[in-house]
């Protein structure tokens, strides 16, 4: 996911009482599973100093994202302890659980610390009530608008419900050809971004569900289905989705509203701050964060996307494992990450800190947002049924499909793969 890219004044502050404190002993050794990229080097400085403070001998193993999830499988299926810790995405918690792989966790930290964290973050890596994994990070789709060009339009706020949404859409589509202005550009090809968003404007209609008590999959009717409906109206038939949104991905997205080319789009953390960049923005000072609108009395709705550090089941340094979870989540760290890496930090009450607020516009927004955040489909075989279903959604937005067709098609193929 794309992440912010900020740089901000603040001092590391003393630790709350309730964070989980790191013992100096030493107790061997661990190798540790990240990623490559911008949460390592902010946090680069704090994997050094985790083994100068607990004489824990650290081994990172850095594998980027696209090759993390067949590394954790290898290890899990050899049942060699190859890894104690292991950064995790939220989609790939409940096969990883089923297998076997990850130690439970539940009970290991105290829970005045867990009530800090925001709960959706936390629900995402609970399993039958079992708690596999903390978050390193924290992170979310939110809504962007430019403030300027909606003023302009006549409107004096952002969008609230989804039916004000279409209604600005409208009004903010404009011209044509080079100068052509849409209401809206989303990611809708043929990918995971595609079901973040459908997932997204699912839990914006009121009694949403897509499986139910039993593993059945029921997104073909009620929420799921208004919210296919939905999408396609905006494009098909409102026409205020740019038509480049079914081949583009999340960066082009960004690309495109900081071009002055939409007006409000969904996106991952970056967004705003990209758009004070002149090197990359044509549109400075106009962009504002808001709730993503959602049909009343739902408030909002957005998707989780965060990772978590887990600990292997095979781990032979359990104890030495869990301190370094609890060294990487103490608040000092979770500054850093923000303030160095752009990776938005877990804790609650961060996002009311006046000190980033005063860095990060409309901070509190998206701490906010954070408090609407549902979570993919928790089941085991995720990517699987992501394919079926995404596939069978872009054939309703190419207008090949009805949209009730191309979800009870989608329903058989989950049911299919999940032996249902």
């Amino acid at each position: 996911m794309r992440r912010l890219s900020v740089v901000l004044a603040v001092s590391l502050v003393v630790l709350a009482a309730a964070i989980p404190r790191v013992s100096s002993a030493p107790t061997g050794e661990l190798s540790v599973l990240v990623g490559t990229g911008g949460y390592e080097d902010a946090a680069k400085p704090f994997f050094e100093q985790f083994e100068k403070r607990t004489g824990i001998k650290v081994t990172l193993n850095l594998v980027p994202y696209q090759d993390r999830f067949n590394k954790i499988v290898t290890a899990g299926a050899s049942n060699v302890p190859t890894y104690d810790v292991v950064r995790v995405d939220v989609i790939w918690v409940p096969q990883f659980v089923q297998a076997g792989w990850l130690e439970d966790l539940t009970g290991k930290f105290p829970d005045q610390f867990l009530r800090q964290i925001t709960k959706s973050t936390l629900d995402a890596v609970t399993v039958n009530g079992r708690l596999y994994g903390i978050p390193a990070f924290n992170s979310a789709k939110y809504f962007y608008y430019n403030e300027k060009m909606l003023r302009e339009a006549g409107f004096t706020r952002p969008p609230r419900t989804l039916d004000e949404f279409r209604a600005y859409a409208r009004k903010l589509t404009r011209g044509s050809g080079a100068n052509k202005v849409w209401g809206t550009v989303m990611s809708w090809v043929k990918d995971e971004a595609l079901m973040v968003d459908w997932v997204i404007f699912t839990f914006a209609f009121p009694n949403a569900r897509l499986f139910d008590e039993a593993g059945n999959p029921v997104f073909n009717t009620g929420a799921g289905l208004q919210a296919l409906e939905y999408m396609v109206r905006l494009l098909r038939e409102d026409k205020v989705v740019d038509p480049v949104s079914l081949t583009i991905h999340e960066d082009e997205v960004n690309k495109a509203f900081l071009a002055g080319k939409a007006a409000m789009i969904l996106n991952w953390e970056g967004t705003e701050p990209a758009s004070r960049d002149p090197k990359q923005s044509r549109v400075v000072g106009q962009v504002r964060v808001g709730l993503i609108p959602a049909q009343p009395p739902v408030v909002s709705s957005t998707v989780l996307g965060p990772e978590y550090y887990s600990i292997m089941k095979t781990s032979r340094n359990k104890e030495a494992a869990l301190k370094w979870i609890e060294f990487m989540t103490t608040e000092d760290v979770q500054r850093a990450i923000f303030t160095g890496g752009g990776f938005f930090p877990i804790y609650d009450r961060l996002y009311r800190d006046p000190q980033l607020a005063k860095e990060l516009r409309d901070f509190d927004k998206y701490g906010e947002q954070l408090k609407y955040a549902h979570n993919r489909p928790a089941v085991t075989r995720y990517t699987e049924v992501a394919d079926a279903i995404i596939t069978e959604l872009h054939q309703a937005l190419l207008g090949r499909k009805a949209p009730k067709r191309a979800l009870d098609d989608a329903a058989a193929k989950v049911r299919r793969i999940l032996g249902k």
